[in-house]
């Protein structure tokens, strides 16, 4: 927790610097960032709680809480499928290495 506090600013502006780069081709922007979840959310109370019937009245506050633990989980997953696919590709167009080994007088 010290390593946290100490580096704090780091840690900001890297958080910061990530949504930035992470939203900047969207329409939206930041605030995409906010309304996903809670349209997503809005969907599912809508499916659930009125037309099935279903949840009880704290069924949209565990709804939110799991959307939001859920989405990085899911991103952070996909980001990972990628990059090992795209490294896996560029080992594939690069030829392969031969070995070196000193050669004898």
């Amino acid at each position: 927790m010290r390593a946290v506090a100490r580096y704090r600013h780091l840690l900001r502006y890297l958080v910061s610097s990530s949504l930035k780069t992470e939203h900047a081709n969207t329409v939206l922007g930041f605030l995409w960032w906010v309304l996903d979840p809670l349209l997503l959310a809005s969907v599912y109370v809508l499916l659930v709680g009125v037309l099935l019937q279903r949840g009880g009245s704290d069924f949209p506050v565990f709804l939110v809480a799991g959307i939001i633990a859920w989405e990085p989980l899911s991103k952070g997953s996909l980001n990972m499928v990628n990059g090992t696919a795209r490294l896996a590709s560029g080992r594939r167009r690069s030829p392969p290495s031969r070995p070196v080994s000193p050669r004898a007088p």
